[in-house]
């Protein structure tokens, strides 16, 4: 190829490809129901939710806008009960599994209870999981004893993933520092 065709990139404009380290995750639990009882959950689980309304409750505004400019939101479609790992785990340097064991260890006492709220209440369960990229590969993956784990509860898995801003600032640095060692490398 002659040399006046080979593209040359920019610090700053070449593909960081790695490992999930620098994504950050985290991971929640959920029942959902339209006749879902907050604290009938919490009391059959003894666990206390980080997020529970009830079908028809009233969400709060919005505070992002002055107060004469508030938003208001309709009423909860349905009721939700839910617990969120980011209380307990980073949400880098560590891995997605780690998020939905930490959710599962606290919910195995409870297990039975849990599945026959589902029966009883009408209730689905799930795990719902955010998958941040700060990288432009990334990839996980699941044991197949936590699938076991998540099955054995009768609960789904459900994973956002958003890629990486092309304006990260630690992305940038990561890609310049590279081009710098490859820059003074010996041929």
């Amino acid at each position: 190829m002659p040399e006046e065709s080979k593209s040359k990139l920019l610090p700053g404009e070449y593909v960081v490809l790695g490992g999930d380290a620098p994504d950050q995750k985290r991971a929640s639990f959920r029942l959902r129901g339209d006749a879902l009882d907050p604290d009938a959950i919490t009391r059959a689980t003894g666990l206390t939710p980080h997020q529970a309304h009830r079908k028809g409750d009233l969400r709060p505004s919005s505070d992002r806008r002055s107060e004469a400019g508030r938003r208001e939101f309709p009423p909860w479609r349905s009721g939700l009960w839910s617990l969120h790992s980011e209380s307990a785990l980073p949400r880098t340097d560590n891995h997605l599994e780690d998020h939905l064991n930490w959710l599962l260890d606290r919910l195995a006492p409870a297990a039975d209870a849990i599945k026959q709220l589902c029966v009883d209440g009408d209730l689905t369960a799930d795990f719902f999981c955010g998958y941040f990229m700060h990288q432009s590969n990334s990839g996980f993956e699941f044991s197949t004893r936590t699938l076991a784990r998540i099955a054995a509860l009768g609960a789904t898995l459900g994973v956002d993933i958003y890629g990486p801003n092309p304006d990260d600032e630690d992305r940038v640095k990561v890609v310049e520092a590279d081009f710098r060692r490859a820059a003074v490398a010996p041929p």
